[in-house]
């Protein structure tokens, strides 16, 4: 002889709602929404809201609302067979106090009698050569009676 049990697995709802800011009204997209009894949870899409299927029914669950610069909130909804629970929620606004930022700094003399070092590419040389020759070539076509050493020809000419 057997006795028929309801079979609760296979009875469930849902839940659905929708999450904005207690203060402006705004939706919260991506908020997170966690059913600790079940261990799991969803997020709001971007227009606030959320959707939960396929919850064992006639039962109370603790939902967790949590969202980055906002105060979390716990509420309880209760789940019945065939049926979408419906739930809007307000989350306010958290205060953070941050830690105060001291900045030191003192004065830098500027020594203009420092000498400074520049990096200089390959490229740039070979451009300073070809301009270096070109100087060289219209100093000794101007200037009559200037020699230049046998070691600058090699490099000019």
């Amino acid at each position: 002889m057997s006795v028929a049990e309801p079979i609760y697995s296979q009875r469930t709802g849902s839940i659905r709602g929708f999450v904005e800011d207690s203060t402006t009204n705004e939706v919260l997209s991506y908020c997170n929404i966690f059913i600790e009894e079940l261990n799991i949870g969803t997020s709001t899409n971007d227009r606030g809201y959320f959707f939960i299927p396929s919850l064992p029914a006639y039962k109370k669950y603790s939902i967790k609302i949590s969202y980055i610069g906002y105060d979390s909130k716990n509420i309880t909804v209760n789940v019945y067979e065939n049926q979408i629970t419906a739930v809007d929620i307000q989350l306010s606004p958290s205060v953070i106090q941050l830690q105060s930022v001291e900045k030191i700094g003192e004065k830098y003399k500027l020594n203009t009698s420092d000498i400074s070092l520049e990096k200089i590419f390959l490229r740039d040389l070979e451009k300073f050569h070809k301009v270096w020759r070109m100087i060289c070539l219209d100093l000794c076509s101007t200037c009559q009676g200037l020699v230049l050493p046998e070691m600058f020809r090699r490099h000019i000419m």
